[in-house]
């Protein structure tokens, strides 16, 4: 049995509150399946008797904040007190009616599926148009009333679901092991930052879920009720946070003060460029006037100088290599083979090594690759490629490996990766084990207890 926790925010709006919570209970009983439990957290409601009339409630839990610290505050306090007692967690809005079965339904597409976020249809999708009920249920009724939600619900019972890259965050089944692997340093799993505002866009561009719509799982919508009143609230944290206010008069003085910063810092950096580059004129001039010419050669035949420091000429097809403040570049026909933020490169005719984190490689003959992990080796005249942690690139179908070891072999077209392996955008997905594939993906053989996935 899996434990589920249905975590709900609430800033005022009894009536709406109490409409959810009744529909709550009526629609989301315990299944053998699943074991549910309640929680609301009040963002320190200002309405008189809100606080009496939620913790008269039988079977939710409420937590009230002594100050008002926003939604994302509120999912981030959730997640810490339940990551580790439940199983999935359920984090929803409070203005909202529920359906018969919508969180068994949303339960069982996610564990099933073995996706990561799962969201139900709704009749306010805002700009995941996927989720729009209407798409999927002819003659859609809007209302709010039970008897026309139920009836929706009842309509769309096929079990059916569809794979999307982002869902709406009204609205959000979790599973709690994909929040848990992907912890900010700071403890939290939304960024405290987004007060109130794009938190759920934020955490699935970071983490990059598996999410999907459930088909048969149908939530009503009011929409902004619960932040309507917020809009005008920053929605991220300010340098002059304590100055923000409501008023026109706050926001100009902070605009004001930003732009002068701004202002002040450009003027500082031109000054200091426009001071270092005389001084570089007037060291290549007393360097011209002061260096003296070899003896018995004139000024037109002098013979070519050594390669300036931190160049060196290498065989084969990569021409040079020049390391300029810890940057490197790699020049080939007059052309940069690489940029990369790296400390340490060794090159040969033969061989290319990189190492350290924050390496971009760019080279006609090698897809392009982004390195944020320790190591990836080249081979030119072979045409492999082998990395190790955190490489994303294109060698035949896209690749993007997480941990372990990836190797590509160009001449005969095969991949083998282990632990972590994400092919062809994103459609293939190894967990684990190990992965042996052509370039084509016409063939894919796994071992050593892993898991493959496919999405269309």
């Amino acid at each position: 049995m899996y434990k589920v926790i249905i975590l709900i925010t609430s800033w005022n709006h009894l009536n709406y509150t109490l409409s959810c919570l009744e529909s709550l209970k009526r629609c989301t009983p315990g299944t053998e399946s699943y074991k549910y439990d309640f929680v609301i957290i009040d963002d320190c409601s200002t309405d008189d008797g809100l606080a009496d009339a939620l913790a008269a409630v039988d079977g939710v839990r409420f937590i009230r904040l002594t100050e008002n610290r926003g939604i994302t505050y509120c999912w981030n306090w959730g997640f810490r007190e339940y990551r580790n007692s439940h199983d999935i967690i359920i984090f929803c809005n409070n203005d909202v009616i529920f359906s018969p079965g919508w969180a068994e339904k949303l339960c069982d597409c996610l564990m099933s599926k073995k996706l990561d976020f799962v969201g139900p249809l709704t009749n306010t999708p805002g700009f995941i148009d996927k989720q729009d009920i209407r798409k999927y249920c002819k003659n859609y009724i809007h209302s709010n009333k039970i008897k026309e939600v139920n009836d929706t619900a009842s309509r769309i019972t096929d079990g059916s679901w569809r794979r999307i890259n982002k869902i709406n965050g009204f609205c959000m089944c979790v599973r709690m092991e994909f929040l848990r692997r992907n912890v900010l340093p700071d403890g939290n799993i939304f960024e405290p930052a987004n007060i109130i505002f794009k938190s759920d866009d934020e955490i699935q561009s970071r983490t990059k879920p598996r999410a999907g719509i459930c088909l048969s799982s149908f939530v009503f919508h009011y929409k902004q009720i619960s932040v309507g009143h917020l809009k005008d609230r920053p929605r991220i944290k300010r340098v002059y946070r304590r100055e923000m206010n409501n008023d026109r008069i706050g926001r100009q003085r902070v605009l004001s003060k930003i732009i002068d910063a701004v202002k002040t810092k450009k003027s500082k950096a031109r000054a200091m460029g426009l001071m270092a580059a005389v001084l570089a004129v007037i060291c290549t001039l007393a360097y011209i006037l002061t260096a003296p010419l070899p003896p018995h050669s004139h000024i037109h035949n002098r013979q070519p100088e050594k390669e300036e420091a931190g160049r060196q000429e290498l065989p084969g097809d990569i021409k040079s290599v020049t390391i300029r403040e810890g940057r490197l570049i790699g020049q080939e026909a007059g052309r940069n083979i690489w940029e990369l933020d790296a400390q340490k490169i060794q090159a040969t005719d033969k061989r290319v090594v990189m190492d350290k984190a924050g390496a971009v490689l760019f080279r006609p003959q090698l897809p392009d690759l982004v390195l944020t992990a320790p190591r990836i080796t080249y081979l030119p005249q072979q045409d492999t490629w082998s990395a190790t942690g955190g490489v994303k690139g294109s060698a035949g179908p896209d690749l993007e490996l997480r941990i372990g070891r990836m190797n590509y072999e160009g001449k005969q077209r095969a991949i083998r990766g282990e632990e972590g392996v994400v092919l062809s955008g994103r459609c293939w997905r190894l967990e684990g084990g190990r992965l042996d594939a052509d370039a084509q993906l016409k063939r894919i053989a796994v071992s050593d207890r892993a898991r493959l996935e496919y999405f269309d």
